[in-house]
């Protein structure tokens, strides 16, 4: 039976690399296209990591598996706790595989956080400062007495420093020494290995490489603008030699969670809310039984010396969580302080929404909502009542909906000059691959029935992907879940619901109150706060 690897880039753009393939800079990107199947992967809405990756690898989206952001969205203090692996509502694909008795490794996916055991390895994409990020707890030391050196992505962080770029590289090479040691040790079936850097670099020094943004800045330094051609030509360079080594009959799958753009405005919905009478602040510091906490919260800003906190006896509605695109209601019974009572939920969220549908461009004066919508209208599935209440649906994601309240100001210059879009890509080659062949419709969900169909599995009912039409002699029945091959499993025999970590309590955070905070740090570093 072929094996299967996966490999991940965080933030990855088809566009991006078909135009660095023009100047001839990424030569096994191009050999890929030109040997296998390619396109673009739709991301999830909004277009973010949490939610983009846990869908890819369990088939769903985030109304069945429950992750919508960083954060838990409907947080009943407003600010949500930090969501990871005991998260997950529905089951990931490596312990599919392991139920059907296939090895699996997996390397730094995002929101894998706290490791879970399995039938093979894991290092997971820890937020916090933890040497615990690995199962077995031994491998780590494993790889290090080995000569490898796995560094997670919070030992470097970007702070608009000019040796990032530089450090960015070498941690991407790290890590590719980290897998080849993985690949050539352990027995696998599965392998699945994400790599950040582009992503941290495209938020950061998109405005140096990109004539067209509104940001540009050409008095940027070489080293600035030559930032993204770096990473992607250090990207391809690493997936060269994961290919050097993978057997020859694998199943390669190049992917991201989404793809990226310029950064044009953000827009600031809470100053918004205010504006429009659904958001009020106090003086903070006046009133001794104060409730928020107001640690780089987004619901305290400063005016002319004074600072000031949302008054939540008032406010009928506020940002879910930064990265969202969310409005909440402040809902009594539900929130903490929530004063909008059941009977006037709906009327107050369809107030809320019309409102918003109203915002234009500061610039051209169209509408820059395509659509607000209610969440159970985008997000279908069993747990979609930890989604936000209103979901904004910009025609360009280049408009942030930005968490910081910014008196006065309902529109400012992006704290990230590259945004994310919801065109990520995916290549697919290796034996029965059909050749320069482009695959149109796909999504990340379609990632986790298309590697089941690879091995014969079952792909289940309540999946919301579809086969990936990637082979030669694959029709459109093809699709379904009734093409079974030999050594073929029942998803039934798993429980849907399991999560990622049945083994641990689902109640219990994936973080710890120490580690929430430093958390909050990280976040900043990663553009969200």
């Amino acid at each position: 039976m072929n094996k299967v690897f996966v490999f991940g880039i965080d933030g990855g753009s088809l566009a991006v690399i078909k135009e660095l393939i023009k100047s001839g800079e990424l030569p096994t990107f191009q050999k890929l296209i030109q040997n296998g199947t390619s396109g673009i992967l739709h991301s999830t809405i909004p277009p973010h990591t949490a939610p983009g990756w846990v869908s890819a690898v369990t088939g769903v989206g985030p109304g069945n598996h429950g992750v919508y952001q960083f954060w838990d969205t409907q947080g009943q203090d407003y600010v949500g706790r930090f969501m990871g692996s005991r998260d997950w509502k529905s089951t990931p694909l490596w312990k599919v595989l392991n139920k059907a008795g296939l090895k699996t490794g997996v390397v730094n996916v995002p929101m894998t956080h706290p490791p879970c055991p399995m039938d093979g390895y894991i290092i997971t994409w820890p937020l916090s400062n933890t040497l615990r990020y690995s199962y077995p707890e031994s491998l780590l030391s494993e790889i290090a007495v080995q000569g490898g050196h796995y560094l997670p992505d919070i030992s470097i962080m970007c702070h608009g420093e000019k040796e990032y770029v530089e450090k960015a590289v070498n941690i991407t090479q790290k890590r590719v020494q980290t897998v080849k040691y993985l690949l050539k040790t352990y027995e696998w079936d599965f392998m699945m290995a994400v790599f950040p850097e582009v992503d941290r670099i495209s938020h950061f020094y998109w405005h140096f490489w990109d004539e067209n943004s509104v940001e540009y800045c050409p008095s940027a330094s070489k080293e600035e603008k030559n930032a993204i051609v770096d990473m992607y030509r250090a990207t391809d360079k690493a997936l060269s030699e994961v290919l050097s080594i993978l057997p020859e009959d694998t199943l390669l799958l190049v992917m991201s969670d989404h793809g990226f753009g310029a950064g044009e405005y953000n827009f600031n919905v809470q100053t918004f809310l205010m504006d429009k009478g659904f958001l009020f602040a106090k003086a903070w510091g006046y009133d001794t039984e104060s409730t928020t906490d107001q640690g780089g919260s987004w619901f305290t800003y400063s005016k002319e010396g004074t600072e000031y906190e949302v008054d939540w006896t008032k406010t009928k509605a506020y940002m879910a969580a930064p990265g969202s695109y969310g409005v909440n209601i402040n809902l009594k019974g539900r929130q903490r302080d929530g004063i909008v009572s059941r009977e006037e939920f709906e009327n107050v969220r369809t107030q809320v929404l019309e409102q918003l549908m109203t915002v234009r461009h500061p610039v051209s004066n169209e509408p820059i909502f395509r659509e607000v919508v209610r969440s159970e209208d985008v997000y279908k599935g069993k747990f979609n009542k930890g989604a936000p209440d209103l979901i904004l649906i910009p025609y360009d994601y280049g408009i942030m909906v930005n968490h910081n309240v910014v008196p006065g100001k309902w529109f400012s210059s992006p704290e990230q000059k590259g945004m994310h879009r919801q065109e990520g890509l995916i290549i697919a080659a290796g034996p029965g691959v059909k050749k320069n062949n482009l695959i149109h419709n796909a999504k990340l969900e379609d990632i986790f029935a298309t590697v089941l169909n690879h091995f014969g599995l079952t792909v289940p009912d309540s999946s919301e992907g579809q086969v990936l039409q990637i082979y030669y002699g694959q029709t459109e029945a093809d699709k379904s879940s009734d093409k079974i091959m030999k050594n073929s499993i029942k998803y039934s025999n798993i429980e849907e619901s399991e999560g990622s970590c049945p083994e641990e309590k689902q109640s219990e955070s994936s973080y710890s109150e120490d580690e929430q905070s430093e958390i909050e740090e990280r976040l900043k570093s990663l553009g969200y706060l």
